[in-house]
């Protein structure tokens, strides 16, 4: 498990990279463009409320989660997951090298208390979910062909138990991050 969790993660950091270099080679329009809107909302003039914030965050980690829950019987779905999994660490890359090239040393202190823990809390996260989903994809499909005994099904039990708790450690990150970033943009 320690091979697979080592290239997911080593996945994501790639696309944090490729998400920094991106900023980069920006044009200097586009770049403006995004500063503006950028510092608009960590101005506090694009203010979102609690339950939003909320809200997209857990529907974009309930887009990995759910799929993921049901990779051990679609195994074919796992190029989705590496997929995800890049990007966002892409989009992690990305937005804290434009926070920090918009608001200098300011932004380092949203990076430190917003964007980064979080991020990368979610990103283990997924990745932890990924290699259990994985470890029981194999369990169900290399069991010993010779064996006379019934065959074993899926037991949901301690799996379910796995992402159920995966899921609230989710939600738990998620409003600590949305909290943060209320506290920090707001008036």
């Amino acid at each position: 498990m320690n091979k697979k969790v080592s290239f997911l993660l080593f996945l994501a950091a790639t696309g944090m990279t490729t998400g920094c270099f991106f900023e980069l080679l920006l044009s200097v329009s586009e770049k403006e463009e995004l500063m503006t809107l950028l510092a608009g909302f960590l101005g506090g003039k694009g203010e979102s409320s609690l339950p939003e914030l909320i809200f997209s965050k857990a529907a974009a980690g309930i887009v990995f989660l759910v799929p993921a829950f049901f990779l051990p019987m679609i195994p074919w779905i796992v190029p989705f997951h590496l997929t995800y999994l890049f990007f966002r660490g892409f989009v992690l890359g990305f937005s804290a090298s434009m926070v920090l090239e918009t608001l200098g040393l300011k932004g380092m202190f949203y990076i430190a208390s917003t964007l980064i823990p979080a991020e990368l809390l979610q990103i283990f996260l997924f990745t932890v979910l990924l290699c259990c989903s994985l470890q029981e994809f194999h369990h169900l499909h290399h069991r010993k062909k010779g064996s006379r005994k019934a065959p074993q099904l899926f037991t949901a039990g301690p799996y379910l138990y796995t992402y159920a708790a995966g899921f609230a450690i989710m939600l738990l990150v998620i409003i600590f991050q949305s909290v943060l970033l209320q506290a920090v943009t707001g008036p």
